[in-house]
């Protein structure tokens, strides 16, 4: 990694029940991305001390150096910048065994939070912000941590909502007024949106989760919706957890807790909007 120490900036991410701030170490075209994603976090900009997380120039593109793990390649800053946040969520969490990750889009309905579970390209940032579209209001498009317990809550991280472009034609005319009404930065192929806290819940909130969603993209599908068994939503919710440091036995009973204090349906869909529209439906509407 080759970035130049006079060009490197540091950010200090500060949180409540942690020693010390997590310092981040970037260059400054890193740290454009990294102010942008983490606006709603505590921060402060940090002193040229030894990082815990760090960005460099590597040849043509970025390296990004995590603890613990060999330094992973990233072709351009901003890329870099979002490898980040598994990372950055990783040091919240870790040591408290209550809190989970999952890797998923998620909105409020009036009966509470919906997570919706799927894999890269599943459609999760188009299903959140269809979701907010259409009234909802939104929890996060990619990241969730969620508190297990008898009542289980999903905490937002406080995430500004991302869209990969182009934005396909079925999404409608109000889908594109939403986006350009709160567009706020374009760039490799991503558009970043800007939504108020009535519109988007801030960084630690938290609400009762209502029902898990497993993501089932297909072109050309016609929008279904039906309950999913506990055995599935265990699978789903095991593939797209993260808890650092949770032994693998113990991971598998609080998921399959998890699947059966929550309901969990299944949506098959090629239209994202439609999906969103049927989930609203199934959980009394947005709120």
């Amino acid at each position: 990694m080759d970035d130049a120490p006079a060009r490197a900036h540091f950010l200090d991410l500060v949180f409540d029940g942690l020693s010390e701030a997590i310092r981040v170490r970037a260059p400054e075209e890193a740290m454009d991305t990294i102010r942008l994603l983490f606006s709603g976090w505590p921060w402060r900009e940090g002193a040229a001390e030894a990082p815990h997380l760090r960005i460099a120039r590597s040849g043509a593109g970025y390296a990004v150096d995590v603890p613990g793990l060999e330094p992973q390649p990233a072709a351009n800053a901003v890329e870099a910048a979002h490898m980040l946040v598994g990372s950055l969520i990783a040091r919240l969490i870790r040591g408290r065994d209550s809190l989970i990750s999952l890797h998923a889009a998620s909105f409020q309905a009036r009966a509470g939070l919906i997570v919706c579970l799927g894999a890269s390209f599943a459609g999760k940032s188009s299903i959140g912000l269809h979701a907010a579209a259409q009234g909802a209001r939104f929890f996060g498009d990619d990241r969730i941590v969620v508190e297990l317990g008898s009542t289980p809550h999903g905490i937002a991280q406080g995430l500004p909502p991302k869209l990969r472009l182009p934005v396909p034609e079925e999404a409608g005319d109000a889908f594109r007024r939403f986006l350009d009404a709160h567009r706020v930065r374009e760039g490799q192929g991503l558009l970043w949106l800007d939504l108020d806290v009535a519109a988007a819940a801030s960084f630690g909130e938290a609400r009762k989760l209502a029902g898990f969603v497993l993501l089932d993209h297909s072109d050309g599908a016609a929008t279904s919706i039906a309950p999913a068994s506990r055995a599935e939503t265990t699978k789903a919710l095991l593939r797209h957890a993260f808890a650092p440091g949770v032994p693998v036995a113990d991971l598998v009973g609080h998921m399959a807790a998890l699947a059966a204090a929550v309901p969990a349906d299944t949506v098959r869909f090629a239209s994202s909007r439609e999906a969103v529209a049927a989930v609203l439906a199934r959980h009394g509407g947005p709120a």
